[in-house]
């Protein structure tokens, strides 16, 4: 039992500060024309905390219903393994990979029937309130200081490169909190907005005494600072999910209206009062006759373009996991080192860095999780789980992160193993 326990602590410790990015940093591999972060090998301490969590805890005893779907990813991972034999930038591939057994640690630790669901959600949404609060400070102050023990880059509003929203008349600091990118604290925001939504699925029950005061502080905070990421796809993808989920909901008459009604009422209120006040920015961000969207709007544009050489490279196995941005750089020499980007469609990216055989085997893991979700979709548990499924499936069509970085990887695997769990047990 206090085997169980310790595993239990490193594992919620790992959940809790998982927007957290402190690294230790192993290697350094630049690009030719200067340095990448996708060049940057390390293990992050969350990966640390889940790798405790994993052997200390022992074998995973998961839910039979699971074992197709487990045998499915480790197939996926067999085929990512396969890929690496063949990258030319194998230790970029390699390190890459090791973010890829993180998160199959993570998946399987949520899996486990040892792990309380309810706890698990709590914790994750406990993790993103004082980034939350950091990402206001960093959009009113316009600054964030560095800090390397948290793995915070400093970033001002000045500094090119950074991400802004601007006109001719202001230029402000998206909010980053803890994260390398707005869009990848957006994609968590999404999530946690929905989870937020099934914690307090109760309605008027789950808003009383204390208790419910910071229920209200909790779904007014993700929301505003939502907006302040500015991240288009994160909008979309929240905003998508809650149209299907209330229309499965009502459908499927699992949830009685009035139940959603005052979180989804506190949450709609603070979202209207955030775009009324930042009414500017907003539709700032919907302009794509300003500089700042153009230049956006372009490269995400010109990457559609150089993505049929970069696949073509080796079309079945791939140009190796991780190694994107090394493949475009083979191919077009001679650019700034910032303008070598993975493409923004997670799909895209892995059967460009994994080749064919390994995107037929990452099929047949979503297949399996398919069919495993279609037996619940009728549930509460279902209905939550298929929208936040949703919520991704939007998220990986406008960006890369779910893909490329450790921190979209375990967001990616948070989703699938809860969205999992909550199927079964509602």
């Amino acid at each position: 039992m206090t085997r169980q326990k310790i595993a239990n602590g490193f594992l919620m410790a790992a959940l809790f500060l998982l927007p957290w990015q402190t690294i230790l940093l192993y290697r350094l591999i630049a690009l030719p024309e200067g340095a990448t972060v996708y060049g940057n090998l390390g293990v992050y301490v969350t990966e640390i905390l889940i790798a405790i969590a994993f052997f200390v805890r022992g074998r995973p005893l998961a839910n039979p219903v699971f074992l197709k779907i487990i045998r499915a990813l480790f197939v996926f991972f067999a085929a990512c393994f396969l890929s690496l034999t063949y990258s030319h930038t194998f230790a970029v591939s390699l390190g890459w990979l090791s973010h890829f057994v993180a998160g199959g640690m993570l998946f399987l630790l949520l899996l486990d029937d040892r792990t309380n669901i309810p706890q698990t959600v709590h914790v994750f949404l406990a993790g993103l309130i004082l980034p939350c609060i950091l990402g206001w400070m960093q959009y009113i102050t316009g600054f964030s200081p560095a800090l390397t023990v948290l793995g915070l880059a400093q970033k001002h509003v000045e500094t090119s490169g950074v991400a802004v929203v601007a006109t001719d008349a202001f230029r402000s600091l998206r909010a980053y909190g803890p994260f390398p990118h707005p869009n990848i604290f957006g994609g968590y925001l999404a999530v946690a907005i929905l989870l937020k939504g099934w914690k307090g699925r109760t309605g008027l029950k789950s808003l009383k005494g204390w208790r419910g005061w910071v229920q209200i502080a909790m779904i007014a905070l993700f929301t505003s600072t939502l907006i302040l990421t500015f991240s288009r796809g994160a909008w979309l993808a929240l905003t998508i999910g809650l149209v299907v989920f209330l229309g499965q909901a009502l459908f499927y008459k699992k949830l009685v209206p009035h139940r959603a009604i005052p979180l989804l009422s506190i949450g709609l209120l603070t979202i209207l009062l955030s775009i009324g006040m930042l009414q500017s920015h907003v539709l700032a961000r919907f302009n794509p006759a300003l500089h700042v969207e153009a230049i956006s709007l372009e490269e995400r544009a010109s990457q559609y373009q150089t993505f049929p050489s970069v696949f073509k490279i080796d079309p079945l196995f791939g140009v190796g996991p991780g190694a994107y941005v090394f493949a475009l750089e083979s191919l077009s020499k001679g650019e700034p080192a910032w303008s070598y980007q993975p493409i923004h469609n997670a799909f895209l990216l892995l059967i460009a860095e994994l080749g064919v055989v390994a995107f037929l085997a990452f099929g047949y893991f979503l297949f399996e999780i398919g069919r495993l979700m279609a037996k619940y979709r009728k549930t509460t548990g279902g209905i939550f789980a298929a929208t936040l499924l949703l919520e991704l499936l939007v998220l990986s069509l406008f960006d890369h992160y779910l893909f490329s970085m450790w921190s979209g990887i375990a967001l990616t695997t948070v989703v699938f193993a809860i969205s999992l769990r909550l199927a079964i047990e509602s």
